[in-house]
């Protein structure tokens, strides 16, 4: 296992690690750092997987080796704020992404005595209420969230993350989302909907592995378009139409569709040329269209990503689709 755990210390240039390849002991962290001069503030704290077997000498642990809970994180807090004197950090970063993980309490008390700025504890479906705890002085929020639409609920509650008085940023990432669906995506529209309507000055950004993936550019960077913004708040607006009965088909000139996108399966759409999307925003186009309205018959037409002489103009391309079957389309 690699650990690394770093920390910046007075030399604003300089970062500190350890590495070993097995779990580290509480004692062997001490020994590393105890020479270390910090300032009162830190830049950052990021703490990866790891384990530490004992307690440092004098810091206090709550951790029962034969529990379930962690409180690795707990430890180094503590010494951090007893021995090293920090008491304002300025990005904090936990993984905590796997079972067993840290308890609320046990988050609450690893930074009640800290200001932090920045928090990203990578804990599935952290609890506001512990977030709303250690978040005075906090401008970014990033919460991990596993598909369960109470949670963003109970974020997004009036007695929630709106609560956060100083906060600038909510990033809400769903990577763990193990099958996301039409209904996840406006599950994830109307928690936005909700924080904006008790926080308008709030920025909040959607993250997604599956996103990530695409290249050059990849679909998170599409999805981060105004437009695209203002499409997601436009469907919610049409929750109150009765539109059973119409038949609407859309043209998409684009770079092509993701077919195989986990937000399109079981889609058909009226071409054999958008299999493949080269950068994503062929792929985001069509979500985003199906989102806006679900019995839509896209019609896909791929233009080259790059310019050269063989390839076709959109204005041909859309000729090309407002006469294919002599029927109207948008």
């Amino acid at each position: 296992m690699l650990i690394t755990l770093p920390l910046l210390t007075r030399s604003p240039n300089l970062l500190l690690r350890r590495r070993a390849k097995s779990p580290i002991t509480a004692q062997a962290f001490v020994d590393t750092f105890q020479d270390s001069l910090f300032d009162s503030v830190l830049q950052s704290v990021e703490i990866p997987r790891t384990r530490c077997d004992r307690e440092p000498p004098g810091v206090s642990s709550r951790r029962s080796h034969g529990g379930v809970e962690r409180d690795d994180a707990l430890l180094i807090f503590e010494w951090l704020a007893a021995k090293k004197g920090v008491k304002h950090i300025l990005k904090v970063v936990v993984d905590d992404t796997r079972e067993p993980s840290h308890p609320d309490e046990v988050i609450e008390d690893a930074l009640k005595e800290f200001k932090v700025e920045v928090l990203d504890w990578q804990r599935l479906d952290i609890c506001p209420e512990t977030i709303c705890r250690v978040g005075q002085y906090l401008r970014d929020v990033h919460l991990h969230w596993g598909g369960n639409n109470a949670v963003l609920r109970a974020w997004s509650e009036p007695d929630g993350l709106a609560r956060l008085q100083w906060s600038q940023r909510v990033l809400l990432h769903t990577d763990e989302v193990q099958r996301p669906t039409i209904r996840t995506n406006d599950n994830i529209l109307r928690f936005r909907e909700r924080l904006r309507a008790l926080r308008p000055d709030l920025e909040i950004i959607f993250l997604s592995k599956q996103m990530r993936k695409q290249k050059p550019q990849t679909m998170e960077d599409s999805l981060t378009d105004k437009w695209f913004e203002t499409i997601a708040e436009f469907t919610l607006s049409l929750d109150k139409i009765d539109v059973s009965d119409c038949q609407v088909s859309v043209g998409l000139i684009d770079d092509g569709v993701d077919v195989f996108h986990p937000l399109l399966r079981g889609r058909t759409f009226s071409s054999d040329i958008s299999e493949t999307s080269a950068t994503g925003h062929g792929t985001a186009m069509a979500v985003t269209i199906y989102t806006v309205f679900q019995r839509a018959d896209i019609v896909v037409f791929k233009v080259e990503t790059q310019s050269n002489s063989a390839s076709h103009s959109a204005a041909d391309v859309g000729l090309k689709f407002h006469l294919r079957d002599n029927h109207k389309v948008h």
